[in-house]
């Protein structure tokens, strides 16, 4: 019977199997521990809450139906531009903000976020002092944030329009169709109903013309309410939405609408991924210089957002604000499919990544120990450049270049994408475990008669593998974590629709610590699973 040394104890094989199998479960056991007691704080907020506690979670909100931008008595704390001198200010990526407010307002310095969304999270925290956004936004975020107050002065006049690539014959239809709604004033109908905070009027018919005369690909953010987003059946929509549907009926064209980043949305229409983007996109003259806009569909300006000085809102314990946000991000228009939706999303492209990426990762390793003097070298230099390049510019550069006149779906791209990035992690994490091995070891398998590829696959091979796979297994979790990127590319895994639910909630604290705990609940999961 073999014997092993363990932690300092020499055991047979047996015992041996034994040990391990009680760490294992011990693991278990504490991660079992610990996810009931994260589970059981959350229920202690009951779900099923009455009907009647469901539709008044955001009474103040639905009552507040006037779209104006007239603030409430509360005094804010900045109340003109002047005040606002050498102050920072929060704008997202791909913003015209950044490079328009510190020509208005000196001495402003930007902040830059990921989203909308998250500069508003930003002023309300304090880390920023104002929010510019367009006209549309300010009203519907007045609306729904009590917090934040809105500046009596503008700072600029601010069109928005949709967008094609440069000398598409669509923009001329487009424009006809808009004409013909303006003079039948339906778009200021649509203003009225979705610049409101009553989410329960803001229905729509999203039926799309036939197809007949082709078909209408728009890329559009998500996170730019009222223009663009979740709305209450988890559907994309708002004032341009509803605007498209109406357009695709008229000329009896398909519709076909991928959610996307704001800042990738001028990429996507240049490159070829869509025929038209649309996302509160604000016309500028460096802009129009990339791609063709479309006539207005809303005029109005840039606004500041800024917080209302004493601030109180509604009385109540810790646990019954916990409670109003659980349900805000879980249950309040069964929100929690979605987020089982991202999940999907996060594990698909996880599994299916490792599991491609082990076999090329394995087939590098393999031309790596090749005796051919160059292309070991070519492989090498490979693997430099792979590792070398972050994640998120791989995806970019395979989504808006390499596949940019494609359908490809964008998991499918992201699964191409982790599985490059982790077979050049994996190769050389084998080649270090292989070469970790004795080389006596090689010469004993030739000694018994064994050829050099049986030598390897029965000898050396398993010896290397008790050197790599727990790296292997930490690389992988890794991974898991990385994923979270892919919204670069219009992928809605599960960190895409914690943005998303947090611009429907207006709730930056709950989605993202409910985040945190189901990626390190997955992560153990996976852990538990692989360690078997």
């Amino acid at each position: 019977m073999g014997l092993k040394y363990i932690n300092g104890f020499l055991l047979g094989e047996k015992m041996e199997r034994m040990y391990k199998l009680k760490k294992r479960n011990k693991k278990a056991l504490e991660f079992i521990i610990f996810s009931i007691f994260i589970i059981s704080i959350l229920l202690l907020f009951p779900i099923n809450a009455k009907a009647e506690e469901k539709e008044n979670i955001s009474d103040t909100i639905k009552n507040s139906s006037e779209s104006s931008l007239e603030s409430s008595s509360e005094e804010l704390e900045f109340n003109s531009f002047k005040e606002l001198e050498g102050r920072t200010f929060a704008t997202s990526k791909g913003s015209v903000m950044e490079e328009m407010v510190p020509k208005k307002i000196k001495g402003m310095k930007p902040l830059i976020f990921n989203s909308a969304t998250d500069c508003m999270a930003a002023v309300e925290a304090g880390k920023a002092d104002v929010l510019f956004c367009s006209e549309p936004y300010a009203i519907y975020w007045s609306n729904m944030n009590l917090e934040l107050g809105v500046l009596r002065e503008k700072l600029e006049d601010d069109d928005i329009a949709f967008a094609f690539a440069n000398g598409s014959s669509l923009k001329d239809k487009f424009d006809k169709c808009i004409d013909k709604y303006k003079a039948e004033g339906k778009l200021d109908e649509l203003v009225d109903k979705w610049f409101k905070a009553d989410e329960t009027k803001k229905d729509f018919d999203n039926t799309t013309g036939s197809g007949r005369n082709g078909t209408i690909r728009v890329f559009c953010s998500s996170n730019t309410p009222p223009m663009d987003y979740i709305g209450k059946t988890n559907e994309i929509a708002g004032y341009e939405i509803e605007l498209l549907y109406m357009i695709s009926r008229d000329l009896d064209m398909e519709l076909k609408i991928t959610k996307a980043d704001f800042d990738g949305l001028i990429a996507a229409v240049q490159s070829g991924k869509c025929d038209v983007i649309s996302g509160c996109i604000t016309i500028t003259k460096e802009r129009d210089e990339l791609v063709d806009f479309s006539k207005k569909i809303y005029e109005g300006g840039i606004i500041g957002l800024v917080k209302k000085k004493n601030f109180q809102g509604e009385n109540g314990d810790i646990l019954a604000s916990i409670k109003a946000s659980f349900e805000k991000a879980f249950i309040v228009e069964n929100r929690w499919k979605m987020i089982l939706d991202g999940l999907g999303v996060t594990l698909v492209i996880s599994i299916a990544s490792a599991f491609f990426g082990i076999i090329f990762g394995f087939i590098l390793c393999m031309i790596r120990r090749s005796k051919i003097k160059v292309i070991p070298s070519l492989i090498a230099f490979l693997i430099r450049i792979i590792q070398g390049t972050p994640i998120v510019v791989v995806l970019m550069i395979l989504y808006y270049i390499v596949f940019g006149n494609t359908d490809v779906s964008g998991i499918i791209i992201s699964i191409l994408g982790f599985s490059i990035n982790f077979a050049a992690y994996s190769a050389e994490i084998m080649r270090s475990g292989i070469n970790a091995v004795d080389s006596g070891q090689r010469e004993a398998a030739l000694a018994l008669g064994l050829t050099p590829i049986q030598g390897f696959f029965r000898v050396i091979f398993p010896q290397a593998a008790t050197h790599f796979i727990p790296v292997i297994k930490g690389e992988f979790i890794s991974m898991v974590k990385m994923t979270s990127v892919v919204g670069y590319i219009a992928v809605e895994d599960l960190t895409k629709i914690s943005d998303i639910i947090r611009s429907r909630t207006m709730d930056a604290f709950f989605p993202l610590v409910a985040t945190a705990i189901i990626y390190f609940i997955l992560a153990n999961i996976l852990i538990l699973i692989i360690s078997f």
